[in-house]
């Protein structure tokens, strides 16, 4: 008779069974529910992938505390500079790699003259209060900046520009004259004209809403926690979910202060923060254990030559001599632990930066050449094992009642100073400089002084023979201040007092060009003209050193233009994640 497998039939057959196969039968059962746990498990990881997912917070450690969380006022101070980024919107901003990219801005059009930008905004934008934003508050923000009366940083970058709403959807920008890099004074954090229209000038910098700000960045302000004396200690944020751009992962950001980068540094060895705005060198261990993101900034450093201050540098043998001698790598093991966190340079500009000229001229390196060179050019060492150079001169002389020129000897020393602040990468870059140049039969004394008493004693009158310095240049840069022979004196920045019709040329076109790949080649001739000339030794142009934890993900950003920056990529960050079928 057939039987079916009932539960009676089942439970007989199992009672029949051996010790022996009653294991046997338990092993195979528990191999079958593995199993399939395991096949399911690889089935569901081979069909969906892993994706981010809303939620966590991010903690970050700043040095210093807020004072003005408000563009207008922000670039004074790194920490307004961060919390400005993440809480306010400009028409423009940068993107992960450092592109100009619109912003508040929907488009935008150039006129044919290449003077008048008008700008679309996107629709349906809104402040974090909810009020709606829209042309008027372009058009404030801009009038305010070019108002003396709020003594606005950037006050100087937006001189000479019209500023009128077309619509409420559109705002026409017209310059006085072409200018190239202009788009990117356009990335500043626009105000919601609703709260600041009935604060006057006096009270701009004391109001409350530079400590509770109200933008449209990624995100908004949420609390703020104070010592017993007012001192902030941490300023939270949450995300904007109404953000134009898509609202973020992260649902918070908190930003805690410290007085020091030892004590920043602490917080994020122990586990405090997850992060750490904190340029600086980081020991292996805590490398080893988090992620070190190093960040391309457009910020060089450069030996500037004054030679009408110190005779030997006249000589561009003797220039030409110190910057084969300066053994850059070294600089930058010495000073920041490690190569790969700076970039030697040949030129002025660090190859992060628009039109980076790539074909540079390379000059043999070294001291071996540098000392081959100067001897080929007249510099003999004298007993003091300092390089002297001796030419024929005509020196006016009175003989017998009247002025004659006569036959003389005229000796310069290899001597000069080299002025630097009172900074520990600096002061050390200047001393192991010292000992490459004073290798090669060069007599170096080194000064050091305060960032204030050198820019205000020392670089306005231009009282140096050589002067250790750095320069922001911008991602899409403008050199002109730093390099055009009209900014040879104080207030421009030509501090090697550098004169060069060419140069003065490529610098004016460069910058009324529109066309990149003509304005790129103008840039590229400058910088092979400038280390042609040897004005200065360009050393290096350090990375942003930027650690986070493991458990942050999906930091896009590989190059920024000021290091709040690294925000750019904000949108994308995340620290939980889900799966989702493929």
């Amino acid at each position: 008779m057939l039987r079916f497998l009932t539960y009676e039939v089942l439970r007989e057959s199992y009672r029949s069974l051996t010790k022996k196969e009653h294991a046997l039968f338990w092993i195979s059962a528990a191999i079958c529910i593995f199993s399939g746990i395991a096949l399911s498990i690889l089935f569901i990881t081979h069909r969906t992938i892993r994706v981010p997912a809303e939620g966590g917070t991010y903690r970050e450690a700043i040095i210093g505390g807020p004072r003005f969380i408000n563009p207008l006022l922000a670039p004074a101070n790194d920490t307004d500079r961060d919390l400005s980024k993440l809480i306010y919107a400009g028409l423009m901003t940068y993107d992960a790699d450092g592109v100009i990219t619109p912003d508040l801005a929907e488009s935008y059009t150039l006129s044919t003259d290449t003077k008048t930008y008008a700008f679309t905004l996107r629709e349906n934008l809104a402040w974090h209060d909810g009020e709606k934003l829209t042309a008027d508050d372009i058009v404030f923000t801009i009038r305010m900046m070019q108002n003396v009366e709020y003594q606005s940083p950037m006050r100087l970058s937006w001189q000479g520009v019209k500023v009128e709403k077309r619509d409420a959807r559109t705002v026409v920008l017209t310059l006085s004259s072409p200018y190239a890099p202009f788009l990117s004074h356009a990335t500043v954090g626009i105000l919601p004209k609703h709260i600041w229209q009935d604060i006057s000038p006096q009270g701009f910098s004391l109001s409350d809403y530079n400590l509770r700000p109200v933008g449209a960045g990624p995100f908004k302000f949420s609390h703020i926690e104070r010592e017993k004396d007012g001192q902030v200690t941490s300023l939270a944020l949450e995300r904007n979910a109404a953000y134009h751009r898509g609202s973020t992962y992260l649902h918070a950001i908190v930003l805690k202060f410290f007085e020091s980068g030892e004590d920043a540094i602490n917080a994020f060895k122990n586990g405090e923060v997850d992060g750490i705005g904190v340029p600086g060198t980081y020991d292996n261990e805590t490398i080893q254990r988090n992620a070190l993101h190093l960040l391309s900034l457009p910020r060089i450093f450069a030996i500037f030559f004054n030679q009408n201050h110190a005779k030997p540098l006249s000589y561009k043998p003797v220039r030409e001599a110190l910057d084969m001698a300066a053994d850059k790598n070294r600089i930058i093991r010495n000073v920041y632990g490690n190569e790969s966190y700076a970039e030697p340079l040949q030129g002025p500009f660090p190859v992060s930066v628009f039109g980076y000229a790539n074909d540079v001229p390379q000059r043999s390196m070294g001291r071996e050449a540098a000392i081959a060179l100067l001897e080929r050019s007249g510099w003999e060492l004298n007993n003091e094992g300092i390089r002297e150079f001796r030419e024929k001169i005509k020196q006016e002389q009175v003989i017998k009642g009247k002025k004659t020129l006569v036959d003389a000897v005229a000796t310069t020393t290899l001597e000069f100073s080299l002025l630097t602040a009172n900074v520990p990468e600096l002061e050390k870059t200047a001393q192991l400089l010292k000992e490459d140049w004073e290798a090669v039969g060069a007599r170096v004394n080194i000064e050091v002084a305060g960032v204030a008493d050198i820019q205000g004693e020392r670089v306005r009158p231009r009282e140096y023979d050589a002067v250790l310095f750095g320069e922001v240049l911008g991602l899409d840069p403008d050199p002109y201040a730093f390099w055009h022979s009209s900014q040879r004196r104080d207030p421009g920045l030509n501090l090697a007092l550098y004169h060069n019709p060419k140069i003065d040329k490529l610098l004016e076109e460069a910058r009324q060009t529109i066309d990149r790949d003509i304005r790129k080649k103008k840039l590229g001739e400058f910088q092979k003209t400038v280390a042609e000339d040897i004005p200065a030794v360009f050393l290096f142009s350090p990375r942003y050193q930027y650690a986070t934890s493991p458990m942050i993900q999906g930091i896009p950003t590989k190059v920024i233009a000021t290091p709040a920056e690294r925000f750019g990529g904000i949108t994308e960050w995340y620290v939980k994640t889900k799966r989702v079928w493929r």
